[in-house]
């Protein structure tokens, strides 16, 4: 009897892994507002994914990536005296490269509308 419900626990058990790995649990929390992402954007409520590195010697993170194709609404801050150059480390490694870097140096950054 003992073995038999070790065998019946473990398949159950396993049972229940293997279904996970084939099923989703995933339940969407809320409804969808018919806002237009280009709506909000702009107002600071949804920012992108934008790779940068906070370092306090600097007053805004280092953008670290070319964001030369990016709504710059998507980045979450703003410079007004500066711009976001000042604080684009990929700017600068072309400024001392004389040319864009290649490799994988840099993480690339894409958007489509």
């Amino acid at each position: 009897m003992i073995v038999s419900a070790i065998v019946t626990l473990t398949k159950r058990t396993l049972w229940i892994y293997v279904q996970s790995l084939f099923t989703s649990t995933y339940e969407p929390d809320g409804e969808d507002q018919l806002i237009p992402f280009r709506e909000v954007k702009h107002m600071f409520q949804v920012r992108g994914y934008i790779p940068q590195r906070k370092d306090p010697e600097f007053t805004h993170p280092l953008i670290t990536c070319d964001i030369a194709g990016i709504d710059e609404d998507l980045i979450g801050w703003k410079d007004n005296f500066r711009g976001y150059d000042y604080h684009n480390l990929f700017v600068d490694a072309c400024y001392l490269l004389g040319r864009k870097p290649e490799g994988n140096a840099f993480t690339i950054m894409k958007q489509w509308n």
